[in-house]
């Protein structure tokens, strides 16, 4: 099952918010307190994360550390529908543990009806169509075969590649050198889902994008083991959105 292709908001709800790229883990003991901090008391009637919640992800065994039990113990806490989609740093996360941290699958291009409006979710790296070698990487690394035999290592030889990977992802440019999203393929996933809006994290560069087909929202990254400290949910009421910013 790759998750939920759509979501048809009850006639109650009356706030949604969203937030992505929180790259949560043991080396982020800040970020963790101020997204649980912070979700305690989010009034909305419901949570979607659009990826990246976790700075890595190599395996369910990840769900017995004590910073994924916190996150765990503040989702289920919430006690209000949680929709998550994964990330590039997160596609690993399987169905089960994103049921055990109360959560519901998003697929990995997701519609949102509120009302009368649809909105498209998605994370955003896989219309970052300019950045070929990364869609190479991507392809191969979403392969079941892949996947099947990445997993079958030793779980602490899969945190030692994961990180690997992060020292050079550290190593590498600042996020605003990043490639965006392809605002043809922007359009074209509002367009074919008769969306009026696209969602999306990734890019760690929130703002909102003007396109013929509509608006394009970005979602902000969170991080609150550096300076300066930054995180915010992006709140829609119907016929409004607005940015929260999460102050600890």
């Amino acid at each position: 099952m790759s998750g939920l292709a759509e979501v048809i908001a009850p006639p109650a709800w009356r706030r949604i918010a969203f937030a992505s790229d929180l790259h949560l883990g043991a080396e982020t003991p800040r970020t963790l307190n101020a997204f649980c901090d912070g979700l305690a008391h989010l009034h909305a009637d419901a949570l979607f994360l659009l990826g990246d919640v976790m700075e890595a992800w190599v395996g369910d065994e990840a769900l017995t550390e004590p910073w994924a039990q916190q996150l765990q113990r503040s989702l289920q806490a919430w006690g209000r529908p949680v929709f998550l989609q994964v990330g590039n740093r997160d596609f690993l996360l399987s169905h089960a543990v994103i049921e055990a941290l109360g959560a519901q699958k998003l697929a990995d291009t997701a519609c949102l009806q509120f009302g009368r409006e649809r909105v498209v979710l998605v994370h955003g790296d896989a219309e970052c169509l300019d950045d070929t070698a990364y869609q190479a990487f991507r392809l191969q690394v979403r392969q079941p075969v892949w996947q099947a035999t990445f997993l079958a290592r030793p779980y602490p030889e899969r945190q030692a590649i994961a990180q690997q990977m992060r020292a050079g992802s550290r190593a590498a440019p600042s996020p605003e050198s990043y490639g965006d999203l392809s605002p043809k393929a922007c359009g074209e996933l509002m367009t074919t889902n008769r969306a009026t809006a696209l969602v999306h994290g990734h890019t760690h560069r929130p703002a909102d994008h003007a396109l013929p087909e509509g608006i394009r929202r970005v979602l902000s990254d969170w991080d609150y083991d550096h300076r300066p400290p930054r995180g915010e949910w992006m709140v829609w009421e119907t016929g409004r959105w607005q940015r929260e910013a999460v102050v600890v």
